[in-house]
């Protein structure tokens, strides 16, 4: 355990949070904590509430991926991964030629222990948009 300070000389106060800071750092290694702050790559976005997102589920977010893939396979959906959890779908309705482009992703609720799917529309109208969402989240097995 680090001595109280006895002395508020500024060198010994600035020596005093620099260990502070490397005990820190040291704890944290030790218990498998981030240095920093975690990749947001590696991690779904976390999000305060369910309004936003279409489907919620306890299964992991690799899980919930794979079966969003699947799911835009099965529909012929062409899509793109952006990031980790992030695909960019687009879709050419063949009998009205509307195309519909939106992106998909995985989301956590921290506070609720869930996954979830948001989409986000990007172009085209909203009502293709709903009629496309609405079929693929019917067929998603979360």
């Amino acid at each position: 355990m680090m001595e109280p300070i006895e002395e508020c000389d500024e060198n010994v106060g600035a020596f005093q949070w620099q260990q502070a800071s490397e005990t820190l750092a040291a704890i944290r290694q030790r218990f498998g904590f981030a240095l920093e702050t975690t990749d947001q790559e590696d991690m779904p976005r976390a999000v305060r509430f369910t309004w936003n997102l279409k489907k919620t589920s306890m299964l992991e977010p690799d899980e919930i991926l794979k079966e969003i893939q699947k799911v835009l396979g099965s529909y012929g959906i062409d899509y793109e991964q952006q990031k980790r959890f992030l695909l960019r779908c687009s879709h050419v309705d063949p009998l009205t030629d509307a195309s519909v482009k939106w992106e998909i992703e995985v989301c956590t609720l921290p506070r609720l222990y869930l996954n979830g799917v948001h989409f986000q529309r990007i172009s085209g109208s909203s009502s293709d948009f709903k009629n496309i969402i609405t079929k693929i989240s019917e067929e998603l097995d979360i």
